[in-house]
């Protein structure tokens, strides 16, 4: 069943869901129960809290927290995401014999995106072991200088700009009544063949996305200060976490 056009239809994702169901390698695998590595937890918890009061006006905000908060504890919380991302490439290494680039985008860029982010959380914590041994807790100073030693530029604009380019992609998809239908009438088939948390965390981005009041505001928002952050901190700027002295809303 290969799809040739570049849409593809809430039914035709439903008939492909439901011939898959009797694939044994369609089922879920489950992963050992594992534990995140209490450093790299703490490397994770850290980032989670310096997020936090970056976009603290946002959260503070009814209109924005939800989709703040999915971004937080989906992308950053410190918490073992292993199963979660071993799903989604086992669904997308499934969903690419038979759907069009164009319709597996997004979930592929949110893959690569999450070994990016766990590829450059574990050269981070290389260098903090590297420079002090275990840690308990982990303070500015020395979160700075083993930043800047990892010397990775470039791909942390990289990262900055693919959750740009995700995140708006997850809006148009969340606000299209194809998406919506198709998300809802997968859920079921799902849900028998073990991925109903894969689906859970795709509704709630969806869900969250969508109630945006201003989305160019919240995008243009994150961007704009992440890279005011990132310049601050590789030109040695005191304080480089006040980004108010650089940028702010929008």
């Amino acid at each position: 069943m290969i799809m040739d056009s570049n849409t593809v239809s809430p039914e035709e994702i439903l008939k492909l869901i439901h011939s898959l169901k009797d694939q044994e390698a369609a089922r879920r695998s489950v992963l050992p129960d594992g534990r995140l590595d209490p450093q790299l937890k703490t490397l994770r918890a850290w980032q989670w809290e310096r997020l936090r009061r970056t976009y603290a006006d946002f959260l503070a905000d009814p209109g924005y927290r939800p989709a703040c908060l999915f971004v937080l504890d989906e992308l950053y919380a410190p918490r073992d995401f292993s199963q979660r991302d071993r799903d989604a490439e086992h669904i997308l290494a499934i969903l690419s014999r038979y759907l069009p680039e164009r319709a597996l985008a997004l979930l592929s860029g949110s893959i690569y995106l999450t070994r990016l982010t766990n590829a450059l959380d574990q050269e981070l914590l290389q260098v903090l072991l590297d420079q002090g041994g275990k840690f308990e807790q982990i303070d500015e100073l020395q979160y700075v200088q083993a930043y800047v030693k990892c010397d990775n530029y470039n791909q942390r604009v990289e990262q900055i700009h693919l959750v740009y380019a995700l995140m708006s992609q997850a809006v148009q998809g969340s606000r299209s009544l194809v998406f919506r239908t198709g998300l809802r009438l997968s859920k079921t088939p799902l849900e028998k063949l073990g991925w109903l948390d894969l689906h859970t965390f795709l509704d709630r981005g969806a869900q969250a996305s969508k109630r945006l009041p201003n989305v160019r505001l919240f995008l243009d928002s994150i961007r704009s200060r992440e890279m005011a952050i990132l310049d601050r901190i590789y030109n040695g700027v005191p304080d480089p976490f006040n980004w108010q002295n650089s940028t702010g809303r929008g």
